[in-house]
């Protein structure tokens, strides 16, 4: 190959080389993350060209014949001050604009907007600790069909291929917008590069970031953090809006219509979606069934498996207890969590928490009265949901 083909193919793969370095963001946070991350590159390659330069004079200019008798040298004061005091100024160098960097990322202090980032496995629970908002974000298509390998060519070809999901955080451009991340189980990590943003959310423990997004769009991530089977499975999905835009989706997840903003938001109207006990027309038992199935491959199948044998620590619902008895105890575990499991109160709709009981109840022979006596099989409606959740309200009351 030529000298000239060879410059040509280096400065070709040079120019290509910024599509591997770390992003430049859309954030004032990414931006000094970017800034630090090229000085240190450029310090480490300067040393770097340095050492492999005395290297390279070292073998050429002081090679010997074989057979030649080695100098005799002593150890010399100011060299080895030199080796010393250079790196220690090499560190200090980069440990003050690192300092400077690391003292901002956890300055969360006066924010706009405060989000709760909850992780657990294999989603993200979102609660927008302003206006009592909280919802879940899930993969799609659904974990249980990506963890079965039930997925179509058209869906594995997709250039955002599980990196997609149900109900993305949304939030406004220009304000400042804090992150309170944890966990329910094990770590995980919030990690969305085009904020600045890598978290880690540590069960029983509430970490801090922020960000201050400069111009709409769609930021992608994921948990960063090995977190079990289905890891690859937790996409992160941010929307930057405009604050009417933002406005209009707050009232909208609170039940009101958009273009009530400058009214409501004031009042910071708080519309819990676990109270909405009745549908406009009740479902029929397979209606329920119907609808119960999709609310379990959407929320349950990453633990309790399809099939509903559940895994490892996650236990089966086939004749399970808690399956086939009193379902007072099964609606109060779906809406107030227990264990590992998460609480799906104001998650769900009580609907949904009616549909999915119902479906579980009356699949993998749950149904069997026979077998499993009298509270086995069955169909229940928003109301049952809604009286178990009364109950519990009302007792905790009476303890407090």
């Amino acid at each position: 190959m030529s000298f000239g083909k060879w410059l040509l193919l280096s400065l070709i793969g040079a120019s290509q080389a910024s599509h591997t370095n770390l992003t430049q963001g859309v954030t004032p946070m990414s931006h000094q993350i970017y800034g630090l991350h090229m000085i240190i590159f450029y310090i480490c390659l300067a040393i770097g060209v340095g050492v492999f330069i005395a290297m390279m004079y070292t073998l050429i200019y002081h090679r010997k014949s074989v057979g030649a008798k080695a100098e005799q040298f002593h150890d010399n004061l100011w060299v080895e001050v030199l080796w010393t005091v250079i790196p220690l100024l090499i560190l200090v160098v980069m440990a003050v604009p690192t300092t400077i960097v690391l003292m901002r990322l956890n300055d969360a202090r006066d924010a706009d907007v405060n989000i709760k980032v909850i992780g657990m496995q294999w989603k993200w629970r979102y609660e927008y600790l302003d206006h009592n908002i909280k919802f879940d974000s899930n993969l799609v298509p659904s974990i249980g069909r990506a963890m079965n390998g039930e997925l179509t060519d058209e869906e594995r070809n997709d250039p955002d291929f599980l990196l997609k999901v149900d109900e993305p955080v949304v939030v406004p451009i220009h304000k400042k917008i804090r992150f309170l991340v944890t966990s329910t189980d094990v770590i995980h990590a919030w990690f969305v590069p085009e904020l600045g943003i890598n978290r880690d959310g540590n069960p029983g423990f509430v970490s801090e970031t922020w960000a201050y997004i400069e111009k709409p769009g769609i930021y992608r991530g994921q948990c960063s953090q090995l977190c079990g089977s289905g890891h690859a499975f937790m996409p992160i999905v941010v929307i930057a809006v405009t604050q009417k835009e933002y406005e209009d989706w707050l009232l909208k997840k609170q039940g009101l219509k958009p273009g009530l903003a400058q009214i409501h938001m004031k009042k910071k109207v708080a519309t819990d979606s676990s109270v909405n006990t009745t549908a406009s027309k009740p479902l029929t038992k397979d209606e329920l069934i119907q609808k119960g199935a999709e609310v379990y491959e959407k929320n349950c199948v990453a633990c309790h498996q399809q099939s509903g044998q559940g895994q490892g620590i996650f236990p089966s619902l086939i004749g399970s207890t808690l399956a086939t008895g009193p379902v007072q105890e099964h609606i109060h575990q779906l809406l107030f969590g227990k264990n590992a499991m998460p609480a799906f109160k104001g998650i769900l709709s009580n609907e949904e928490i009616a549909a999915v009981i119902t479906y579980v109840r009356n699949s993998w022979g749950n149904e069997d009265k026979e077998k499993h006596g009298q509270h086995a099989g069955g169909v229940y409606t928003p109301e049952d949901v809604e009286k178990v959740h009364k109950a519990s309200s009302k007792n905790e009351r009476e303890e407090k």
